[in-house]
């Protein structure tokens, strides 16, 4: 990255000080930044209304989630996910 001074923060400080060139970026590690968040998609084969319990649903995220698993086995009428041994 090279300083042009385009970068500010919320006081208009430019990065690295007023000057072009003295904060630039050009060792060290350098990272991306994924800003886009993962989709999911929840289907069932279940009719719409179902006295059916439980419902069988398939869950498909857009790309690879930690923290889901399938011991998250019902919801509540709110539509949030919850442990299978919670209410």
């Amino acid at each position: 990255m090279t300083d042009n001074d385009s970068i500010v923060d919320a006081a208009s400080n430019p990065l690295g000080g007023v000057g072009a060139g003295n904060g630039d970026f050009t060792t060290g590690a350098a990272y991306t930044i994924d800003k886009t968040a993962p989709t999911v998609a929840m289907t069932s084969l279940a009719s719409d209304p179902t006295n059916a319990s439980p419902i069988a649903v398939s869950v498909t995220f857009s790309e690879s989630v930690t923290g889901f698993t399938s011991t998250y086995s019902h919801a509540h009428a709110d539509r949030n996910a919850c442990p299978a041994d919670a209410d």
